[in-house]
């Protein structure tokens, strides 16, 4: 799956489930409980969930085409944007 500003938020989550951390890294934080945030990703797409958090929306589809390629791939664990080479560290604040 190659994701574009188009892609709805819904369609990452459904196909990869555990992706939700590099979005994290990014500053693109779930919103609400998880009934609501499953409503909320059917109309929401990279370009909108981007604006929302206020952030690169180039930056958010580099970051999760590279995780779904990592996934795709066989690793367990994305790479991460503040360390691609690596394992995947889930808080990178400090850096």
């Amino acid at each position: 799956m190659t994701i574009t500003r188009h892609t709805k938020i819904s369609d990452i989550l459904d196909r990869y489930s555990d992706i939700a951390p590099a979005m994290e890294a990014l500053g693109v934080r779930s919103v609400g409980s998880l009934g609501v945030r499953r409503k909320i990703a059917r109309f929401i797409n990279v370009a909108m969930a981007a604006r929302i958090h206020r952030v690169p929306v180039a930056d958010l589809i580099d970051t999760l085409n590279t995780a779904v390629k990592n996934q795709v791939i066989g690793s367990r664990h994305e790479a991460h944007p503040c360390n691609p080479n690596g394992p995947f560290e889930p808080d990178c604040s400090g850096r």
